[in-house]
């Protein structure tokens, strides 16, 4: 019997088939597909036509970083944006329906030259079944100070099964001087990563890097004994994973 039942099982898949919806290789059961959505534009999910339910999984965008001030006799940093919140919920066909629209939009604008604040990251979503929270924007830096790190996403404005707050951006890190060891504000890591690596200006004033996909935030700017200010790094955008259990 177990001959038979091994020979029916090999006559049903081939070797092009779809991971199995149970795990391991091909199936008798079903297929396993996925669709993601990482840029910042806005679109629409069409599920597998044959789709039992899906996995899916949402991330805020980055808020930006904090822009820094002129300072001649100083260091001025603005401070990182915060991350966006992480989201996982179970949907069935039913309730995913013929389709649904995906919320991305441009990610979040960077901080003022003049000591700005980074703006927040936008929440991301797909209908109203997933969504999560941008991060905050990082501080931005007056003459001679630092600027605050921006708050995580928060998963209590979230919609889903599974909500994780957002990473904390770094603070920046201000003086009276101009030889003091200092960088602006780390941006934060996304839930995948991403972060946006601190700056350090050496008499002069330096941009603020962006965050990376998936919910970074931007990093803060830094002057460093110089009369002009910077711009913080944009945050990073927001991101949607799909994953489709299908019944064939």
């Amino acid at each position: 019997m177990k001959k038979i039942l091994a020979l029916l099982y090999l006559s049903l898949c081939t070797t092009a088939s779809a991971q199995g919806v149970y795990g391991g290789a091909a199936t008798i059961f079903g297929s396993v597909t996925t669709q993601y959505f990482t840029t910042s534009a806005n679109s629409t999910y069409t599920p597998n036509a044959n789709l039992l339910f899906a996995v899916v999984e949402c991330i805020g965008q980055g808020g930006g970083g904090g822009g820094s001030t002129s300072s001649a006799t100083g260091v001025s940093s603005g401070g990182g944006g915060g991350g966006g919140s992480y989201v996982r919920v179970r949907l069935t066909a039913a309730q995913i329906g013929a389709s649904q629209a995906t919320t991305n939009t441009a990610a979040a604008n960077a901080g003022a030259t003049a000591g700005g604040s980074g703006t927040a990251g936008n929440d991301t979503s797909l209908g109203a079944l997933c969504v999560s929270k941008g991060g905050s924007g990082g501080g931005g830096a007056a003459v001679n100070a630092d600027g605050a790190g921006g708050v995580g996403g928060l998963a209590s404005g979230g919609t889903g099964d599974f909500k994780i707050n957002g990473n904390g951006g770094s603070s920046g890190e201000g003086a009276s001087i101009t030889t003091a060891p200092t960088a602006a504000g780390k941006g934060a890591e996304g839930p995948l990563g991403g972060a946006a690596i601190a700056v350090q200006g050496s008499t002069s004033t330096v941009t603020g890097n962006a965050g990376g996909i998936c919910g970074a935030g931007g990093g803060g700017a830094s002057t460093v004994g110089t009369a002009s200010g910077s711009a913080g790094g944009q945050g990073g955008s927001g991101c949607i994973m799909i994953t489709e259990y299908n019944s064939r």
